[in-house]
Protein backbone atom coordinates (compact mmCIF):
# COMPACT_ATOMS: atom_id res chain seq x y z
CA UNK A 1 0.00 0.00 0.00
CA UNK A 2 2.88 2.34 0.80
CA UNK A 3 4.44 1.42 -2.51
CA UNK A 4 1.21 2.39 -4.28
CA UNK A 5 0.98 5.72 -2.45
CA UNK A 6 4.55 6.59 -3.32
CA UNK A 7 3.83 5.79 -6.95
CA UNK A 8 0.81 8.14 -6.88
CA UNK A 9 2.93 10.92 -5.40
CA UNK A 10 5.53 10.45 -8.08
CA UNK A 11 2.93 10.51 -10.82
CA UNK A 12 1.26 13.62 -9.34
CA UNK A 13 4.57 15.43 -8.98
CA UNK A 14 5.58 14.53 -12.50
CA UNK A 15 2.20 15.68 -13.86
CA UNK A 16 2.37 18.88 -11.80
CA UNK A 17 5.82 19.69 -13.18
CA UNK A 18 4.73 19.03 -16.76
CA UNK A 19 1.70 21.30 -16.36
CA UNK A 20 3.83 23.95 -14.64
CA UNK A 21 6.33 23.86 -17.50
CA UNK A 22 3.53 24.38 -20.03
CA UNK A 23 2.00 27.17 -17.98
CA UNK A 24 5.32 28.86 -17.28
CA UNK A 25 4.80 31.63 -19.93
CA UNK A 26 1.45 32.48 -18.33
CA UNK A 27 3.00 32.50 -14.86
CA UNK A 28 5.85 34.76 -15.97
CA UNK A 29 3.67 37.33 -17.70
CA UNK A 30 1.24 37.31 -14.75
CA UNK A 31 4.13 38.06 -12.36
CA UNK A 32 5.37 40.91 -14.54
CA UNK A 33 1.98 42.34 -15.36
CA UNK A 34 0.76 41.92 -11.80
CA UNK A 35 3.65 44.01 -10.45
CA UNK A 36 3.11 46.62 -13.18
CA UNK A 37 -0.62 46.65 -12.47
CA UNK A 38 -0.11 47.23 -8.75
CA UNK A 39 2.24 50.18 -9.38
CA UNK A 40 0.09 51.57 -12.20
CA UNK A 41 -3.17 51.44 -10.28
CA UNK A 42 -1.59 53.03 -7.19
CA UNK A 43 -0.36 55.94 -9.34
CA UNK A 44 -3.73 56.11 -11.11
CA UNK A 45 -5.61 56.31 -7.82
CA UNK A 46 -3.29 59.03 -6.47
CA UNK A 47 -3.43 61.07 -9.69
CA UNK A 48 -7.20 60.97 -10.18
CA UNK A 49 -7.89 61.49 -6.47
CA UNK A 50 -5.46 64.31 -5.60
CA UNK A 51 -4.06 65.68 -8.87
CA UNK A 52 -7.16 65.98 -11.09
CA UNK A 53 -10.18 68.25 -11.11
CA UNK A 54 -13.13 66.67 -9.33
CA UNK A 55 -15.93 65.38 -11.53
CA UNK A 56 -18.19 62.35 -11.66
CA UNK A 57 -16.13 60.50 -14.26
CA UNK A 58 -12.84 61.29 -12.51
CA UNK A 59 -14.24 59.99 -9.21
CA UNK A 60 -15.46 56.81 -10.91
CA UNK A 61 -12.01 56.32 -12.49
CA UNK A 62 -10.41 56.63 -9.03
CA UNK A 63 -12.83 54.00 -7.66
CA UNK A 64 -12.11 51.78 -10.66
CA UNK A 65 -8.36 52.12 -9.98
CA UNK A 66 -8.88 50.98 -6.39
CA UNK A 67 -10.86 47.94 -7.55
CA UNK A 68 -8.22 47.15 -10.18
CA UNK A 69 -5.54 47.36 -7.51
CA UNK A 70 -7.35 44.66 -5.51
CA UNK A 71 -7.59 42.51 -8.65
CA UNK A 72 -3.84 42.88 -9.30
CA UNK A 73 -3.09 41.80 -5.73
CA UNK A 74 -5.19 38.69 -6.41
CA UNK A 75 -2.65 37.71 -9.07
CA UNK A 76 -0.72 36.08 -6.23
CA UNK A 77 -3.24 33.30 -5.42
CA UNK A 78 -3.83 32.79 -9.15
CA UNK A 79 -0.10 32.27 -9.73
CA UNK A 80 -0.04 29.81 -6.82
CA UNK A 81 -2.93 27.89 -8.39
CA UNK A 82 -1.06 27.52 -11.66
CA UNK A 83 2.17 26.66 -9.88
CA UNK A 84 0.64 23.93 -7.71
CA UNK A 85 -2.14 22.93 -10.24
CA UNK A 86 -3.08 19.27 -9.59
CA UNK A 87 -1.73 19.26 -6.02
CA UNK A 88 -3.83 22.19 -4.72
CA UNK A 89 -5.39 21.18 -1.40
CA UNK A 90 -6.00 24.54 0.37
CA UNK A 91 -9.79 24.61 0.12
CA UNK A 92 -10.49 27.77 2.17
CA UNK A 93 -7.87 29.85 0.34
CA UNK A 94 -9.41 28.71 -2.95
CA UNK A 95 -12.88 29.83 -1.83
CA UNK A 96 -11.67 33.16 -0.41
CA UNK A 97 -9.53 34.06 -3.42
CA UNK A 98 -12.32 33.44 -5.94
CA UNK A 99 -14.88 35.21 -3.73
CA UNK A 100 -12.77 38.39 -3.61
CA UNK A 101 -11.83 38.01 -7.27
CA UNK A 102 -15.43 37.80 -8.45
CA UNK A 103 -16.37 40.70 -6.18
CA UNK A 104 -13.65 42.96 -7.60
CA UNK A 105 -14.21 41.96 -11.23
CA UNK A 106 -17.99 42.48 -10.95
CA UNK A 107 -17.44 45.93 -9.40
CA UNK A 108 -15.04 46.81 -12.19
CA UNK A 109 -17.56 45.93 -14.90
CA UNK A 110 -20.45 47.72 -13.19
CA UNK A 111 -18.38 50.88 -12.64
CA UNK A 112 -17.61 50.94 -16.36
CA UNK A 113 -21.34 50.56 -16.95
CA UNK A 114 -22.06 53.66 -14.81
CA UNK A 115 -19.25 55.57 -16.56
CA UNK A 116 -20.81 54.79 -19.95
CA UNK A 117 -24.18 56.14 -18.77
CA UNK A 118 -22.52 59.27 -17.37
CA UNK A 119 -20.56 59.87 -20.59
CA UNK A 120 -23.72 59.43 -22.65
CA UNK A 121 -25.56 62.03 -20.57
CA UNK A 122 -22.64 64.45 -20.79
CA UNK A 123 -22.18 64.23 -24.58
CA UNK A 124 -25.61 63.38 -25.99
CA UNK A 125 -27.78 65.18 -23.39
CA UNK A 126 -25.55 68.05 -22.19
CA UNK A 127 -28.49 70.25 -21.15
CA UNK A 128 -30.42 67.47 -19.41
CA UNK A 129 -30.21 66.19 -15.86
CA UNK A 130 -26.65 65.08 -15.10
CA UNK A 131 -25.09 62.77 -12.55
CA UNK A 132 -23.62 64.57 -9.54
CA UNK A 133 -20.77 63.60 -7.23
CA UNK A 134 -23.24 62.54 -4.55
CA UNK A 135 -25.13 60.37 -7.03
CA UNK A 136 -21.87 58.79 -8.19
CA UNK A 137 -20.92 57.99 -4.59
CA UNK A 138 -24.26 56.30 -3.97
CA UNK A 139 -23.86 54.38 -7.25
CA UNK A 140 -20.43 53.09 -6.17
CA UNK A 141 -21.81 52.03 -2.76
CA UNK A 142 -24.68 50.19 -4.47
CA UNK A 143 -22.26 48.48 -6.87
CA UNK A 144 -19.99 47.31 -4.03
CA UNK A 145 -22.98 45.98 -2.08
CA UNK A 146 -24.41 44.20 -5.11
CA UNK A 147 -21.01 42.68 -5.96
CA UNK A 148 -20.67 41.42 -2.40
CA UNK A 149 -24.06 39.71 -2.51
CA UNK A 150 -23.33 38.25 -5.96
CA UNK A 151 -19.94 36.82 -4.93
CA UNK A 152 -20.93 35.09 -1.70
CA UNK A 153 -22.00 32.02 -3.70
CA UNK A 154 -18.32 31.27 -4.51
CA UNK A 155 -17.82 30.04 -0.95
CA UNK A 156 -20.09 27.16 -1.90
CA UNK A 157 -19.46 26.73 -5.60
CA UNK A 158 -15.62 26.82 -5.53
CA UNK A 159 -13.53 24.14 -3.89
CA UNK A 160 -10.49 21.96 -4.32
CA UNK A 161 -12.05 19.54 -6.80
CA UNK A 162 -10.72 16.09 -7.66
CA UNK A 163 -9.30 15.71 -11.15
CA UNK A 164 -8.13 12.60 -12.99
CA UNK A 165 -4.40 12.49 -13.72
CA UNK A 166 -3.32 9.88 -16.28
CA UNK A 167 0.25 8.68 -16.68
CA UNK A 168 0.56 7.11 -20.11
CA UNK A 169 3.99 5.66 -19.43
CA UNK A 170 2.75 3.28 -16.74
CA UNK A 171 -0.86 3.40 -17.91
CA UNK A 172 -2.10 4.52 -14.53
CA UNK A 173 -4.72 7.05 -13.37
CA UNK A 174 -4.50 8.84 -10.05
CA UNK A 175 -6.65 11.46 -8.33
CA UNK A 176 -5.34 14.99 -7.98
CA UNK A 177 -6.94 18.22 -6.74
CA UNK A 178 -7.41 21.53 -8.48
CA UNK A 179 -9.17 24.77 -7.43
CA UNK A 180 -12.22 25.30 -9.66
CA UNK A 181 -16.03 25.18 -9.61
CA UNK A 182 -17.62 22.06 -8.22
CA UNK A 183 -19.31 19.57 -10.54
CA UNK A 184 -21.09 17.43 -7.94
CA UNK A 185 -24.69 16.50 -8.58
CA UNK A 186 -25.83 18.69 -5.69
CA UNK A 187 -23.92 21.75 -6.97
CA UNK A 188 -24.15 21.41 -10.71
CA UNK A 189 -27.55 23.16 -10.87
CA UNK A 190 -26.47 26.12 -8.73
CA UNK A 191 -23.18 26.49 -10.62
CA UNK A 192 -25.03 26.51 -13.95
CA UNK A 193 -27.62 29.04 -12.74
CA UNK A 194 -25.03 31.44 -11.36
CA UNK A 195 -22.86 31.12 -14.45
CA UNK A 196 -25.84 32.07 -16.61
CA UNK A 197 -26.60 34.99 -14.27
CA UNK A 198 -23.02 36.20 -14.61
CA UNK A 199 -23.25 35.96 -18.37
CA UNK A 200 -26.55 37.84 -18.53
CA UNK A 201 -25.18 40.54 -16.25
CA UNK A 202 -22.08 40.98 -18.40
CA UNK A 203 -24.25 40.90 -21.52
CA UNK A 204 -26.27 43.79 -20.11
CA UNK A 205 -23.04 45.71 -19.48
CA UNK A 206 -21.73 44.94 -22.97
CA UNK A 207 -24.94 46.06 -24.67
CA UNK A 208 -25.03 49.27 -22.62
CA UNK A 209 -21.43 50.04 -23.52
CA UNK A 210 -22.03 49.33 -27.21
CA UNK A 211 -25.21 51.41 -27.48
CA UNK A 212 -23.99 54.32 -25.34
CA UNK A 213 -20.63 54.76 -27.04
CA UNK A 214 -22.10 54.24 -30.51
CA UNK A 215 -24.52 57.09 -29.87
CA UNK A 216 -21.68 59.20 -28.43
CA UNK A 217 -19.48 58.66 -31.50
CA UNK A 218 -22.39 59.49 -33.80
CA UNK A 219 -23.13 62.72 -31.88
CA UNK A 220 -19.48 63.85 -31.92
CA UNK A 221 -19.11 62.99 -35.61
CA UNK A 222 -22.28 64.91 -36.49
CA UNK A 223 -21.14 67.93 -34.48
CA UNK A 224 -17.71 67.95 -36.13
CA UNK A 225 -19.28 67.60 -39.57
CA UNK A 226 -21.61 70.52 -38.88
CA UNK A 227 -18.74 72.67 -37.63
CA UNK A 228 -16.65 71.80 -40.68
CA UNK A 229 -19.53 72.69 -43.01
CA UNK A 230 -20.01 76.04 -41.28
CA UNK A 231 -16.32 76.86 -41.65
CA UNK A 232 -16.24 75.89 -45.32
CA UNK A 233 -19.54 77.54 -46.39
CA UNK A 234 -20.16 80.72 -44.40
CA UNK A 235 -23.65 82.17 -44.74
CA UNK A 236 -23.20 85.24 -46.99
CA UNK A 237 -26.34 86.74 -48.50
CA UNK A 238 -25.84 87.73 -52.14
CA UNK A 239 -28.32 90.01 -53.93
CA UNK A 240 -28.83 90.09 -57.64
CA UNK A 241 -30.28 93.45 -58.78
CA UNK A 242 -31.29 92.05 -62.15
CA UNK A 243 -33.35 89.37 -60.47
CA UNK A 244 -37.10 90.25 -60.42
CA UNK A 245 -37.38 89.01 -56.83
CA UNK A 246 -34.84 91.60 -55.71
CA UNK A 247 -37.48 94.38 -55.69
CA UNK A 248 -39.80 92.24 -53.56
CA UNK A 249 -37.02 91.46 -51.08
CA UNK A 250 -36.01 95.10 -50.98
CA UNK A 251 -39.59 96.18 -50.29
CA UNK A 252 -39.83 93.60 -47.45
CA UNK A 253 -36.65 94.98 -45.92
CA UNK A 254 -38.05 98.53 -46.14
CA UNK A 255 -41.28 97.46 -44.42
CA UNK A 256 -39.31 95.70 -41.67
CA UNK A 257 -37.06 98.70 -41.08
CA UNK A 258 -40.06 101.04 -40.89
CA UNK A 259 -41.36 99.04 -37.88
CA UNK A 260 -38.06 99.01 -35.97
CA UNK A 261 -37.40 102.79 -35.74
CA UNK A 262 -38.97 105.14 -33.20
CA UNK A 263 -39.63 107.95 -35.66
CA UNK A 264 -37.81 106.71 -38.73
CA UNK A 265 -39.37 106.57 -42.17
CA UNK A 266 -38.76 104.12 -44.96
CA UNK A 267 -36.80 105.19 -48.01
CA UNK A 268 -39.80 104.74 -50.32
CA UNK A 269 -42.07 107.03 -48.27
CA UNK A 270 -39.24 109.48 -47.88
CA UNK A 271 -38.87 109.75 -51.66
CA UNK A 272 -42.58 110.48 -52.01
CA UNK A 273 -42.28 113.21 -49.41
CA UNK A 274 -39.49 114.93 -51.27
CA UNK A 275 -41.46 114.80 -54.51
CA UNK A 276 -44.52 116.34 -52.81
CA UNK A 277 -42.51 119.11 -51.19
CA UNK A 278 -40.99 120.03 -54.51
CA UNK A 279 -44.51 120.85 -55.71
CA UNK A 280 -45.37 123.38 -53.00
CA UNK A 281 -48.36 125.67 -53.60
CA UNK A 282 -47.57 129.34 -54.22
CA UNK A 283 -50.22 130.19 -51.62
CA UNK A 284 -48.37 128.10 -49.01
CA UNK A 285 -45.09 129.71 -50.01
CA UNK A 286 -46.63 133.15 -49.48
CA UNK A 287 -48.07 132.11 -46.09
CA UNK A 288 -44.74 130.71 -44.99
CA UNK A 289 -42.91 133.85 -46.04
CA UNK A 290 -45.39 136.01 -44.11
CA UNK A 291 -45.03 133.84 -41.00
CA UNK A 292 -41.28 134.00 -41.29
CA UNK A 293 -41.31 137.79 -41.54
CA UNK A 294 -43.57 138.05 -38.47
CA UNK A 295 -41.19 135.73 -36.58
CA UNK A 296 -38.19 137.81 -37.61
CA UNK A 297 -39.89 141.01 -36.48
CA UNK A 298 -40.73 139.46 -33.12
CA UNK A 299 -37.22 138.22 -32.63
CA UNK A 300 -35.82 141.57 -33.75
CA UNK A 301 -37.99 143.47 -31.28
CA UNK A 302 -37.00 141.18 -28.44
CA UNK A 303 -33.31 141.70 -29.00
CA UNK A 304 -33.37 144.83 -26.80
CA UNK A 305 -31.40 146.77 -29.36
CA UNK A 306 -28.47 144.45 -29.26
CA UNK A 307 -27.11 143.33 -32.66
CA UNK A 308 -25.95 140.00 -31.40
CA UNK A 309 -29.56 138.73 -31.02
CA UNK A 310 -30.47 139.50 -34.61
CA UNK A 311 -31.32 136.36 -36.58
CA UNK A 312 -31.25 136.12 -40.31
CA UNK A 313 -33.81 133.54 -41.41
CA UNK A 314 -33.75 132.11 -44.88
CA UNK A 315 -36.66 129.79 -45.53
CA UNK A 316 -36.80 129.99 -49.24
CA UNK A 317 -38.19 127.12 -51.22
CA UNK A 318 -34.78 126.19 -52.62
CA UNK A 319 -33.21 125.85 -49.17
CA UNK A 320 -36.07 123.71 -47.93
CA UNK A 321 -35.85 121.51 -50.97
CA UNK A 322 -32.11 121.05 -50.44
CA UNK A 323 -32.41 120.23 -46.74
CA UNK A 324 -35.52 118.02 -46.80
CA UNK A 325 -34.16 114.94 -48.62
CA UNK A 326 -31.18 114.63 -46.29
CA UNK A 327 -32.98 114.33 -42.97
CA UNK A 328 -36.04 112.21 -42.67
CA UNK A 329 -37.00 113.10 -39.11
CA UNK A 330 -36.64 116.93 -39.11
CA UNK A 331 -39.60 118.88 -40.54
CA UNK A 332 -39.50 120.67 -43.88
CA UNK A 333 -40.35 124.06 -42.45
CA UNK A 334 -39.02 125.78 -39.36
CA UNK A 335 -41.20 124.84 -36.42
CA UNK A 336 -42.97 127.41 -34.29
CA UNK A 337 -43.19 126.32 -30.68
CA UNK A 338 -46.00 128.17 -28.96
CA UNK A 339 -46.36 128.62 -25.24
CA UNK A 340 -49.93 127.37 -24.97
CA UNK A 341 -50.58 124.60 -22.42
CA UNK A 342 -52.38 122.48 -24.98
CA UNK A 343 -49.22 122.27 -27.11
CA UNK A 344 -46.88 121.03 -24.37
CA UNK A 345 -46.89 117.51 -25.67
CA UNK A 346 -45.91 118.54 -29.19
CA UNK A 347 -42.25 118.57 -30.15
CA UNK A 348 -40.36 119.83 -33.15
CA UNK A 349 -42.93 118.09 -35.38
CA UNK A 350 -45.60 120.75 -34.69
CA UNK A 351 -45.06 122.64 -37.92
CA UNK A 352 -48.21 123.20 -39.96
CA UNK A 353 -46.60 122.46 -43.32
CA UNK A 354 -45.50 118.86 -42.61
CA UNK A 355 -47.72 117.63 -39.79
CA UNK A 356 -49.51 115.33 -42.20
CA UNK A 357 -46.32 113.44 -42.98
CA UNK A 358 -45.42 112.67 -39.34
CA UNK A 359 -46.09 109.36 -37.57
CA UNK A 360 -49.16 108.89 -35.43
CA UNK A 361 -49.28 110.07 -31.85
CA UNK A 362 -49.69 106.49 -30.66
CA UNK A 363 -46.45 105.55 -32.36
CA UNK A 364 -44.55 108.45 -30.78
CA UNK A 365 -45.87 107.92 -27.26
CA UNK A 366 -43.30 106.40 -24.89
CA UNK A 367 -45.70 103.69 -23.71
CA UNK A 368 -46.49 102.28 -27.14
CA UNK A 369 -43.32 100.81 -28.59
CA UNK A 370 -43.25 98.69 -31.67
CA UNK A 371 -42.91 94.93 -31.34
CA UNK A 372 -39.41 94.82 -32.77
CA UNK A 373 -38.20 97.52 -30.37
CA UNK A 374 -39.57 95.58 -27.39
CA UNK A 375 -37.94 92.42 -28.67
CA UNK A 376 -34.63 94.20 -28.93
CA UNK A 377 -34.91 95.45 -25.36
CA UNK A 378 -35.73 91.99 -24.05
CA UNK A 379 -33.00 90.33 -26.11
CA UNK A 380 -30.39 92.51 -24.49
CA UNK A 381 -30.66 90.44 -21.31
CA UNK A 382 -29.63 87.10 -22.76
CA UNK A 383 -29.28 84.07 -20.61
CA UNK A 384 -25.72 82.78 -20.22
CA UNK A 385 -24.83 79.94 -22.53
CA UNK A 386 -24.91 76.58 -20.87
CA UNK A 387 -21.91 74.28 -20.99
CA UNK A 388 -21.94 71.78 -23.85
CA UNK A 389 -19.69 68.81 -23.12
CA UNK A 390 -19.74 67.63 -26.73
CA UNK A 391 -17.89 70.80 -27.78
CA UNK A 392 -15.20 70.51 -25.09
CA UNK A 393 -11.97 68.81 -26.17
CA UNK A 394 -11.23 67.63 -22.61
CA UNK A 395 -14.61 65.91 -22.32
CA UNK A 396 -14.23 64.28 -25.73
CA UNK A 397 -10.76 63.01 -24.81
CA UNK A 398 -12.10 61.63 -21.54
CA UNK A 399 -14.94 59.93 -23.43
CA UNK A 400 -12.60 58.29 -25.94
CA UNK A 401 -10.36 57.14 -23.09
CA UNK A 402 -13.24 55.40 -21.34
CA UNK A 403 -14.35 53.95 -24.68
CA UNK A 404 -10.91 52.33 -25.03
CA UNK A 405 -11.15 50.98 -21.46
CA UNK A 406 -14.58 49.50 -22.26
CA UNK A 407 -13.29 47.84 -25.45
CA UNK A 408 -10.45 46.24 -23.48
CA UNK A 409 -12.99 45.05 -20.90
CA UNK A 410 -15.15 43.36 -23.56
CA UNK A 411 -12.13 41.75 -25.25
CA UNK A 412 -10.84 40.34 -21.94
CA UNK A 413 -14.15 38.87 -20.79
CA UNK A 414 -15.27 37.25 -24.05
CA UNK A 415 -12.80 34.28 -23.96
CA UNK A 416 -13.57 33.74 -20.27
CA UNK A 417 -17.26 33.11 -20.92
CA UNK A 418 -16.45 30.97 -23.93
CA UNK A 419 -14.47 28.63 -21.67
CA UNK A 420 -16.90 28.74 -18.75
CA UNK A 421 -20.14 28.35 -20.71
CA UNK A 422 -19.29 26.73 -24.01
CA UNK A 423 -16.65 24.26 -22.85
CA UNK A 424 -17.87 23.45 -19.34
CA UNK A 425 -21.66 23.72 -19.58
CA UNK A 426 -22.35 22.86 -23.24
CA UNK A 427 -19.56 20.49 -24.30
CA UNK A 428 -19.07 19.03 -20.80
CA UNK A 429 -15.31 18.78 -21.21
CA UNK A 430 -14.60 18.58 -17.45
CA UNK A 431 -12.05 20.22 -15.18
CA UNK A 432 -9.07 18.69 -16.92
CA UNK A 433 -9.60 20.94 -19.94
CA UNK A 434 -8.94 24.03 -17.79
CA UNK A 435 -5.35 22.93 -17.26
CA UNK A 436 -4.64 23.58 -20.94
CA UNK A 437 -2.43 26.58 -21.81
CA UNK A 438 -5.01 28.52 -23.84
CA UNK A 439 -7.74 27.75 -21.33
CA UNK A 440 -5.62 29.16 -18.51
CA UNK A 441 -4.89 32.31 -20.54
CA UNK A 442 -8.60 32.78 -21.20
CA UNK A 443 -9.51 32.24 -17.54
CA UNK A 444 -6.92 34.82 -16.36
CA UNK A 445 -7.80 37.51 -18.91
CA UNK A 446 -10.47 39.17 -16.69
CA UNK A 447 -7.69 39.81 -14.17
CA UNK A 448 -5.44 41.17 -16.93
CA UNK A 449 -8.08 43.77 -17.73
CA UNK A 450 -7.13 45.56 -14.51
CA UNK A 451 -3.52 45.79 -15.71
CA UNK A 452 -4.41 47.27 -19.10
CA UNK A 453 -6.52 50.12 -17.69
CA UNK A 454 -3.58 52.24 -16.39
CA UNK A 455 -1.88 51.77 -19.77
CA UNK A 456 -4.96 53.20 -21.50
CA UNK A 457 -5.05 56.14 -19.07
CA UNK A 458 -1.39 56.82 -19.78
CA UNK A 459 -1.95 56.71 -23.55
CA UNK A 460 -4.86 59.18 -23.52
CA UNK A 461 -3.83 61.57 -20.75
CA UNK A 462 -0.58 63.56 -21.26
CA UNK A 463 -0.78 64.99 -17.73
CA UNK A 464 -0.86 61.47 -16.33
CA UNK A 465 2.20 60.58 -18.44
CA UNK A 466 4.07 63.60 -17.08
CA UNK A 467 3.07 62.64 -13.55
CA UNK A 468 4.37 59.07 -13.97
CA UNK A 469 7.54 60.38 -15.59
CA UNK A 470 8.11 62.77 -12.68
CA UNK A 471 7.56 60.02 -10.11
CA UNK A 472 9.98 57.60 -11.75
CA UNK A 473 12.62 60.27 -12.40
CA UNK A 474 12.33 61.34 -8.76
CA UNK A 475 12.86 57.75 -7.63
CA UNK A 476 15.84 57.27 -9.95
CA UNK A 477 17.54 60.50 -8.90
CA UNK A 478 16.80 59.76 -5.24
CA UNK A 479 18.39 56.31 -5.50
CA UNK A 480 21.35 57.80 -7.39
CA UNK A 481 21.94 60.43 -4.70
CA UNK A 482 21.72 57.85 -1.93
CA UNK A 483 24.14 55.54 -3.73
CA UNK A 484 26.55 58.41 -4.34
CA UNK A 485 26.38 59.41 -0.68
CA UNK A 486 27.08 55.83 0.43
CA UNK A 487 30.14 55.60 -1.84
CA UNK A 488 31.47 58.91 -0.52
CA UNK A 489 30.91 57.94 3.07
Amino acid sequence: MKNYTSDEDVILEKTRYDIFRHLLPVIVYMILFGAAGIVGNILTFIFYTFKSKRSTTVMLIACLAMVDLIVCVLFIPNIIEMWVNVKYTASFICKLAHFVGLWAVACSGLILWVVAIDRHRKICRPFGKQMTLVTAKYAVIAIVSFGLVLSVRNFANFDSVEVNVVDHDVNMTVQGRYCTTRDDDSYIVSVTIFTVIDFLLMLMVWLTLAVAYSHIIYTIFKLQKKRKRLHQNPKVKTLDINNPSYEIERQDEINTNSQQGHGSFSSAVHTEETEEHRKVDPVKQHENSERASILSNELGSSSYGDDKYAIDLDISTESRQSVQPRVSVTPTCSSIQESRPSDENTTEYSSSCDIEHLPDAGTLSPGNHSKSTMQKKFHRHKKPKRYNSAKCAVERNLTFKMLAVSIVFIVCFTPYFIIKILMREVLKTGEEYELNLWAQISLRLPYMNSVFNPIVYCAFNPKFRLYIKGVFLGLVFGCFRKTKYLFKS
